[in-house]
């Protein structure tokens, strides 16, 4: 072994994996287990930030619940999003513009938070992510997107998840390495970065009876991807149990 080979060894053997500064991307494979112990953390963590920004003085003012994009995300340019289903965009459909090009190597805005969701009353965390609406019987890619980047503001780059492997795991859902965590009054911006072409089933449309397979660009598809997380607000602001 090379001398340069056995420093390499010997650092790692050092690494504490603890310390690192993040551990993006995301895992593909998560057993049961896995999935209940991730979710007991996330709740754990939202519930702690939420007490420590003021939500509620003890644990048992607060409520836990999955994000709805309606009443917890805004589309780009702080529209609201008036249906409770998961679709991307939220209104309408993909454009040419929107899709990767030598000319536009930047994602497309989603999905936003602001005073106007009521993000100083809540808590948001993201811990995956699930592809929707693709049927037992699923013969080509649904997948529209490459990769989702997350920010808080329209600068900090928490992490970029690439997301591919939707197409190929058990379940189509994937859950990240570290959960995204948004305290209260943070702005929350999601961006897809949106694949140059494909092949994939259109939506259906007036006077259309079956989904059209179309190969090329994606001016005029949709994605439906579902973000799993947690809402951590005071509780009877939606829910009371």
């Amino acid at each position: 072994m090379s001398e340069a080979r056995l420093k390499l060894q010997a650092r790692k053997d050092s690494v504490d994996i603890t310390k690192i500064g993040l551990q993006g991307g995301v895992y593909g494979g998560f057993t049961t287990i896995d999935v209940r112990s991730l979710e007991d953390a996330v709740v754990r963590y939202g519930v702690a930030q939420a007490l420590l920004d003021g939500l509620a003085s003890t644990e048992e003012g607060l409520a836990v619940r999955d994000i709805l994009p309606d009443l917890d995300l805004r589309a780009p340019d702080d529209v609201v999003i008036n249906d409770r289903a998961w679709a991307q965009p939220s209104s309408g459909f993909y454009a040419v513009a929107d899709q990767m090009s030598s000319t536009n190597l930047g994602g497309k805005a989603i999905y936003i938070t602001s005073k106007n969701s009521d993000n100083d009353q809540k808590v948001l965390i993201i811990y995956g992510i699930r592809l929707v609406r693709t049927g037992p019987a699923r013969q080509v890619s649904k997948l529209l997107t490459s990769a989702v980047t997350f920010r808080r503001g329209q600068v900090k780059t928490i992490d970029i998840w690439q997301i591919e492997m939707l197409d190929t795991v058990p379940d189509q859902v994937i859950y990240g390495r570290t959960p995204l965590l948004y305290k209260k009054s943070d702005n929350a911006r999601i961006e897809f970065n949106l694949k140059s072409s494909g092949t994939y089933y259109s939506e259906l449309v007036s006077g259309q009876n079956t989904p059209i397979l179309i190969s090329g660009g994606l001016s005029g598809s949709k994605e439906h991807l579902m973000f799993l997380g947690k809402i951590i607000e005071k509780i009877g602001d939606q829910v009371t149990g």
